[in-house]
């Protein structure tokens, strides 16, 4: 098990982004939502992950900045058993966003976030 997320696990790509948010669908387990889309493109990790925190409720970007670390972090750590959730002969898209009020501790947000992975593999 190798605790890492590098480069060529972040969906980084504008275009990609851009795709995901016009024909994703929508996942929603408080306080997170989930974008996911399968996609067609054979790419060497079959899952693309995004992090985003909305500026309308974090106007700062250090919380914003805060966040996203966590929700990292909180991915990083349940990687693989995220990642085995889903269908492993297709790529897909993810866009993790927090929409929360307030900031959970890092291990309550593990367990939101693997809710909202459980709800969305089910496509």
């Amino acid at each position: 098990m190798l605790y890492s997320l590098n480069k060529r696990e972040k969906l980084s790509n504008k275009q990609d982004i851009q795709t995901l948010f016009s024909k994703g669908k929508a996942f929603f387990v408080a306080p997170i939502q989930l974008l996911v889309l399968a996609t067609d493109k054979k790419e060497l990790n079959n899952i693309k992950v995004g992090f985003a925190a909305p500026k309308k409720k974090y106007p700062k970007a250090v919380q914003r900045n805060r966040i996203k670390r966590l929700c990292k972090e909180a991915y990083r750590l349940q990687k693989d058993e995220l990642q085995a959730l889903f269908n492993p002969k297709q790529s897909w898209h993810i866009m993790v966003i927090y929409s929360g009020k307030e900031l959970l501790p890092l291990n309550e947000l593990q367990k939101a976030l693997y809710k909202a992975f459980k709800k969305a593999s089910h496509v």
